[in-house]
């Protein structure tokens, strides 16, 4: 799964049926691609910001891009975005359908994530979130042509709730039904004894029915909100916040266990699970850096060579490890790269130098080809053979 989401990302991918070469580009080097309708180069938040990112496994000429812009112009670039040629080409897709308010938008606005069924790429999930007027879960079945909300998704508490700012998607690997969504801003803003976990934080929603229905997890004290969810496991999840560390469940969120004061990046991270070892390997990223642990997320090392950088996105193709300074960062700087057999020691790697790293990465690993959205340089793609 793109991402390491309980899943690796290298080796090859058995797919039947005709798959399009993509462009010859050099080997070893990134180069943008796209939308080229886009312009990109403004430091985040001033500037349209290159967020969410999925390739289709088996159709990786399939590539969705979330694009978001707090410029609320009739020009704004904001919105959802597909290629079905690795990004010779692009549309704005994203229609809207059901329970559209008179006089509101039809296409998706702010959005930040997305997911898509490896196993059906016509069938990706979107959230949206921190700005814009189609904040929530949204759900396609035409290859993102239009979405919708699910019947599950308006039977949610709504009276002194916000659960629909959507901050981060999860999906569990073995299933794609099985969804956790994190929010961008408070479930509560009332004093109400009844709804104290909610004020001033969010906790999780799960589905396990592709958002049929959803259970709500409450939130733990001091959580704060704008969090990022990770599956380890079906039942084994990793919680990131912003300022009180990482947490971990090992029972789907019956309880919680801090297991690093560390706080996650602000805009979310990736997490990447790496078996180059022999065992499994899990990498992080956070405020401060890289965190790895090997005994499954109980416990988390900072990885003292790269403790200065600013992470929104740590991830593998199988052979090397990449990280890149991230948002505001001001510093014009290489990936940094280090074998996944080591994981401790790093270093710049060649290849291009950019001014603002990944949101978040991906992996082609039928035609070998890492892709990275990052913040204010679109999509790059960096072709290894």
């Amino acid at each position: 799964m793109g991402g390491g989401v309980g899943g690796t990302a290298g080796g090859t991918v058995s797919c039947s049926g005709t798959i399009a070469m993509p462009p010859q580009r050099t080997v070893g080097t990134w180069v943008s691609v796209g939308p080229s309708s886009v312009s990109f180069g403004v430091e985040p938040p001033n500037g349209p910001q290159a967020l969410g990112l999925a390739v289709a496994p088996c159709n990786p000429e399939t590539i969705f891009l979330a694009i978001l812009s707090f410029d609320s112009s009739s020009t704004s670039p904001d919105g959802f975005y597909r290629t079905t040629d690795y990004g010779a080409q692009w549309t704005r897709i994203g229609a809207i359908t059901g329970n559209i308010p008179a006089g509101g938008p039809t296409m998706l606005e702010s959005p930040i994530r997305v997911r898509v069924d490896p196993a059906d790429p016509t069938h990706p999930y979107v959230g949206c979130g921190v700005a814009g007027r189609t904040i929530g879960f949204w759900i396609s079945h035409d290859s993102g042509n239009t979405f919708s909300k699910s019947a599950g998704w308006w039977s949610l508490p709504s009276s002194g709730n916000n659960m629909s700012d959507v901050y981060d998607v999860a999906v569990d690997p073995s299933d794609f039904n099985h969804v956790l969504l994190t929010f961008h801003s408070p479930w509560a803003w009332t004093n109400d004894p009844t709804m104290q976990l909610a004020v001033n934080n969010s906790g999780v929603l799960e589905t396990l029915n592709g958002g049929t229905t959803w259970l709500v997890h409450d939130a733990q004290p001091g959580w704060g909100s704008g969090h990022g969810i990770w599956f380890i496991t079906s039942t084994r999840w990793l919680l990131g916040t912003q300022g009180d560390g990482y947490w971990l469940t090992q029972n789907s969120g019956q309880s919680w266990t801090q297991v690093s004061t560390i706080n996650m990046a602000h805009g979310g991270g990736q997490l990447y699970r790496s078996v180059a070892t022999g065992s499994p390997v899990l990498y992080v990223s956070s405020s401060q850096g890289i965190l790895r642990s090997t005994d499954d997320g109980m416990t988390w090392s900072l990885i003292a060579s790269t403790s200065s950088v600013f992470s929104n996105s740590v991830f593998g193709d199988g052979t090397t490890l990449y990280t890149h300074f991230a948002y505001g960062s001001g510093t014009v700087s290489s990936f940094l790269t280090s074998p996944e057999t080591d994981g401790i020691n790093w270093s710049m790697a060649p290849g291009g130098s950019f001014s603002d790293g990944p949101f978040e990465m991906a992996y082609d690993a039928y035609n070998g080809i890492v892709y990275s959205a990052n913040w204010g340089n679109g999509l790059l793609a960096l072709p290894l053979r």
